[in-house]
């Protein structure tokens, strides 16, 4: 039978062994040998019968045998392996360690050095072993204390943590560094630490070793030249393969990102050329403008398989989906927009003809009213709709306003309480959910809160369309770059339950109404501003609010007033006097010349002295 060829090594090893067995065993030698190999017992250490042996992570065994091989072999298959991979080998176990670190193959480091083909590291310098250099261009731990890092002081060859860096280094500037020491002697160090972005350190034992033979050679001229003059050699030539050091993990880093980013690109072309061909051309031209980082696998580098496509396919398309959805929603604003600024034009000629161009209804409520919301909502996507379509129903547009105001009027009437007459009067007030502003009839149909779009209002009902792809005109003559309507202007009171009847308002302004001597209940908005009178609060005219003089305004800003200054004031609830007070002809007067100057609303008047 053939016999199979093993390493030379081992068959000596086996040999001694077994001369050792064969030997004639000493009692007092065993007895000794078997106390010296006996495991001592460590206090608290936990109990592993009965379990299973602890699993290590990755592929156990596989180099169990290389080392096995005969040498020769195990070395020429060595030659073909790079530094990175030889340090690897090295750390897989002690065998490994043993011959990689053995002085007779450092031939083998020196071919792996010569291996390489791109971007070779800068040479070695004479100072150092093989292993080391490779330890120190593709290692990742500290030179210290074994912590993971990626900073490396490449003229003091070593690496540091930030843990080693507080240790083993000293600044350049609290240290007095630049006084004590030429800086062309100690390599400095620029680098980002924990408590500052750019520090520039030294090795600290470099740095007293230097200064400590500054002050030794002090008194001897000729001695200190000639070691100032072999440290600076040092610097130099230290400084100069640092910088190619620096050099060189620049372009490893540059070359790196080039093949990683070519990676992808092919990646993605794969990808969508699969696509491609299951028909998502038009989400695919619809993520080309807007980016394609966020579908699922793209952007990872690693070659497209077969096995990777059936894994990333069904995330993809899920994602496409909803990709398909946006893109079509988007182009259905497009198309309702477009038609929007067809009626534009006409509802813009409409409002010229008017009086009070402000009190008619929105753009946005035009176009819910018909025949507008057909053309613009139901008509079908193929069909192409010119200025020429609209025009023709342009006689629509005054009866559309009217029947749009009166829906209005009929919503807000149905919040007024069941014995109030009429919207006409003063103390119909209303309040929206955005905001705690008062706001009379009928500035509640411009009211802003209620024709914009609110951030936490999700639109329901009929017509969702409208509300979301709305354009808005604004009567003042603000417009976009394209002379069309402002984007943010939404139908009024979208879902009718954006406003209510304000009762806290209202029980203010019965309360003023009545100081001036008029009937809450059958006085209207305008003649109480024919009266022309004005209010004092006392509540702001007395104590601390009263230092700068008596607070005067109309009956209306009253009411504002109300509800701004004193809703759920604690003063406001201690106070068990009159809260508001008529003004007189003389404080009328006073009161109505300061408005005149518009020295400031509302205004402020001298207190009258008080006679005994």
């Amino acid at each position: 039978m053939h016999k199979l060829h093993t390493s030379a090594r081992l068959r000596n090893k086996t040999t001694s062994s077994a001369v050792t067995q064969d030997s004639p065993p000493n009692s007092a030698s065993t007895s000794s040998q078997d106390a010296k190999h006996k495991r001592r017992k460590i206090v608290g250490m936990p109990n592993t019968k009965g379990k299973g042996k602890l699993r290590a992570r990755g592929i156990q065994g596989k180099l169990k045998l290389i080392t096995e091989m005969p040498l020769d072999i195990l070395l020429e298959i060595f030659s073909f392996l790079q530094p990175a991979d030889l340090l690897h080998l090295s750390r897989a176990n002690k065998a490994l360690r043993g011959i990689l670190l053995d002085r007779k193959t450092n031939c083998i480091w020196k071919g792996a050095f010569m291996n390489i083909e791109q971007e070779p590291p800068p040479e070695i310098p004479e100072d150092m072993t093989y292993p080391d250099y490779t330890l120190l261009l593709y290692g990742t731990e500290c030179s210290y204390c074994g912590k993971a890092t990626s900073k490396v002081h490449w003229a003091a060859r070593v690496r540091l943590c930030n843990d080693c860096i507080k240790i083993k280094t000293v600044s350049a500037l609290r240290s007095g560094c630049h006084e004590k020491l030429p800086k062309s002697m100690c390599p400095s160090w620029s680098v980002s630490t924990p408590t500052k972005y750019h520090a520039t350190l030294y090795m600290k034992e470099d740095y007293q070793r230097i200064a400590h033979n500054l002050n030794r050679l002090a008194d001897d001229k000729d001695l200190l030249n000639t070691f100032v003059q072999t440290q600076m050699k040092f610097y130099y030539e230290r400084v100069k393969h640092a910088k190619q050091c620096e050099k060189w993990v620049y372009d490893m880093k540059t070359r790196r990102e080039n093949e990683i980013r070519d990676i992808r690109s092919k990646r993605k072309e794969a990808i969508c050329q699969r696509l491609y061909q299951e028909g998502w051309n038009l989400e695919l031209d619809y993520l080309s403008i807007r980016g394609m980082s966020d579908m699922p696998g793209i952007d990872t580098a690693q070659e497209l398989t077969e096995k990777t496509w059936c894994k990333i396919h069904p995330r993809i398309i899920t994602f496409l989906e909803g990709i398909r959805v946006k893109r079509l929603e988007e182009q259905r604003e497009r198309l309702v927009q477009k038609r929007m600024t067809l009626l534009l034009p006409l509802y813009k000629e409409y409002l010229g003809t008017l009086q009070h161009s402000y009190r008619a209804p929105g753009f946005p409520d035009i176009c819910a009213e018909e025949p507008f919301r057909s053309l613009i909502f139901s008509t079908p996507i193929d069909t192409t709709l010119t200025l020429a379509d609209f025009a023709a129903w342009k006689d629509d547009i005054p009866r559309a306003c009217k029947a749009r105001a009166e829906s209005q009027v009929q919503v807000l009437e149905a919040l007024l309480p069941p014995d109030f007459p009429c919207l006409d009067l003063a103390m119909a007030l209303f309040c929206c959910r955005w905001c705690t502003k008062s706001i009379p009839y009928p500035d509640v149909l411009q009211h802003h809160c209620l024709i914009t779009s609110q951030h936490d209002f999700k639109p329901s009902g009929d017509n969702v369309e409208l509300y979301k792809f709305a354009l808005g005109y604004d009567y003042r003559g603000s417009q976009d770059e394209a002379g069309h309507a402002l984007s943010f202007q939404r139908p009024w009171n979208f879902g009718g339950a954006q406003v209510k009847y304000d009762t806290q308002a209202a029980s203010s302004a019965k309360e003023i109404i009545g100081l001036c001597g008029a009937d809450p209940r059958s006085v209207s908005k305008q003649t109480m501003d024919e009266l022309d009178v004005r209010v004092e609060c006392l509540r702001c005219g007395q104590g601390k609010r009263g230092r700068t003089g008596r607070l005067t305004m109309t009956w209306s800003k009253a009411i504002t007033h109300e509800s701004e200054k004193h809703y759920e004031d604690k003063e406001d609830l201690e106070w068990d006097g009159p809260r508001w007070k008529l003004l007189d002809a003389e404080d009328l007067r006073l009161a109505k010349s300061k408005e005149l100057r518009g020295l400031q609303y509302p205004v402020r008047i001298p207190r009258r002295p008080q006679h005994s």
